[in-house]
Formats: structure tokens, C-alpha cells, sequence
């Protein structure tokens, strides 16, 4: 999981935007329902402060047994800041792991260079990744997703029917809001469930479309192999594929 969390104001209270971003984080964890959680990005939460900012994203690291990969391989800093002719340096950019990806992570830090323009330094950890099971492929049969050329025209005007009925009753958020930076909490979780409900008027509405059926039966015999594929191509196939597993997997 990528993640930029709010700055730490240093005050006895927490930002909304960050409790929401907690929260969002914590059901999309008990929704994926798997031991290897990686939380990586910019936590804007020096773990030496005594913030209620870095009070709330301990206890969320704590609660969902996770580890910060700087106790395993401390760090100076990864944040560098001048003030007042003086250099301030944190540790605000972090892995957050779950305990096997931490005992199989056999490399990590922060990497300081001149040539980097930005004032965070980057950051990277090195795993090994043997011990870990891939997760399985996701089958997607093509040939169940609804297609709009196969449709004849009664399924067509059912389909632009409905979508139009259901457009009409969608209600557009914030209409006597003209702000373009606008920080409404409220408006911008209307936007958000104006979003969804999108979605979800275009998804009932294709109903009506056949399913494309494209594919069936298809095979990697149906197509001859091209020259050099086997020798050149196909190895960075296989590892890309079990790498993008890994990837999912976490």
C-alpha cells in the first residue's frame, strides 16, 4: 500500500483527513484478509515526537502487529529541512511491514545524494522473497464482460435507456460550490459517493449487452510462437509475472 499521510501539525488533536485515511487503511486490510501487509510512503510521523499525530499511527501499526523496517535498519534521516540558517532532519518516510516480510527483508535505508533536488531522500528495502508463497493468478474470462457491437438494437435502447434514467436521478454534488481547492470534508465525501453511485448507474445499465464471448476456447496453440520468443522474451515473462504476484500478494 502507497500512502502520503497529513503533516503532523504537533497539536494534542488529530486531522480528520488522517483519521479517514487510517480508517480506510484499516478496512482494506481486514478486506484482503492476508499475512503479508507493505505499507510504504511518506507518514509525515517522526516515531521520536510525542504528537497525537504519531500517538495514532503507532497504535494503528501496533493494533495490526506490524513493524517500521528502521528498527531492523536504523536510519539517520530521510527528511531534510532548512530553517532559520539551521539543517533539521527527521524520519518521516518508512516501510510498515508485517512481521515475515520484515524477517525476510535482508537490505534497507535511506539513500543520500546531492544530485537529488527533493528534500526527502529516497528510500528502499531488499527482500527475500523465496521463502514467500506467489498468489494464485486471477482468472479473467474476457467473455463475460458485456459488449456494446454484439448487442442488437432492442438491448441497445434498453441499455441507453436505462443509463439515461439512471443519470437523471443522480444528484450532482456541491453544484453552489465554486471553490477549486475546496477542503470540505462533507463535500468531498459527497463527491465520493457521487463517484460510486456513477459507477454503479453505468454498471446496471450494461446489464441489458450480451457478453462479448470472445476467446473461448482459446488457447496459446492458436497463435504460432514468433521467432525468438522462447529464447528472449518469454523468461522476462514468467519473472514479471511472479514479481506482479508478489506485488498483489502484499
Amino acid at each position: 500500500i502507497n500512502v502520503y499521510f497529513p503533516v503532523d501539525g504537533r497539536t494534542s488533536s488529530v486531522s480528520d483527513d488522517l483519521l479517514c485515511l487510517i480508517n480506510d487503511i484499516r478496512e482494506l486490510i481486514s478486506e484482503v484478509n492476508t499475512p503479508n501487509i507493505l505499507i510504504v510512503g511518506d507518514l509525515n510521523s517522526d516515531f521520536l515526537r510525542n504528537t497525537a499525530h504519531v500517538n495514532l499511527v503507532s497504535s494503528f501499526i501496533s493494533d495490526n502487529n506490524l513493524e517500521i523496517l528502521w528498527i531492523k535498519f536504523p536510519v539517520d534521516y530521510t527528511y531534510l529541512q532548512s530553517a532559520d540558517n539551521n539543517l533539521h532532519t527527521s524520519t518521516i518516510d518508512h516501510f510498515i511491514l508485517s512481521p515475515n516480510w520484515l524477517n525476510n527483508c535482508v537490505e534497507g535505508g535511506a539513500v543520500h545524494s546531492g544530485a537529488n533536488l527533493s528534500q526527502h531522500s529516497p528510500i528502499y528495502a531488499k527482500f527475500n522473497v523465496e521463502d514467500f508463497e506467489a498468489a494464485p493468478e486471477v482468472s479473467r474470462d474476457p467473455s463475460g464482460l458485456p459488449s456494446y457491437s454484439r448487442a442488437n438494437e432492442e438491448q441497445r435502447t434498453n441499455c441507453k435507456n436505462s443509463l439515461n434514467d439512471n443519470l437523471c436521478n443522480l444528484n450532482l454534488p456541491c453544484a453552489d460550490c465554486d471553490d477549486l481547492f475546496c477542503t470540505d470534508n462533507t463535500h468531498i465525501g459527497n463527491i465520493d459517493t457521487f463517484a460510486f453511485d456513477l459507477l454503479d448507474a453505468i454498471n446496471n445499465a450494461v446489464q441489458f449487452l450480451p457478453n462479448s464471448g470472445m476467446h473461448k476456447g482459446h488457447s496459446d496453440s492458436d497463435h504460432p510462437t514468433l521467432p525468438g520468443w522462447n529464447e528472449h522474451v518469454r523468461p522476462y515473462r514468467v519473472e514479471s509475472i511472479f514479481w506482479h504476484n508478489v506485488w498483489e500478494s502484499a
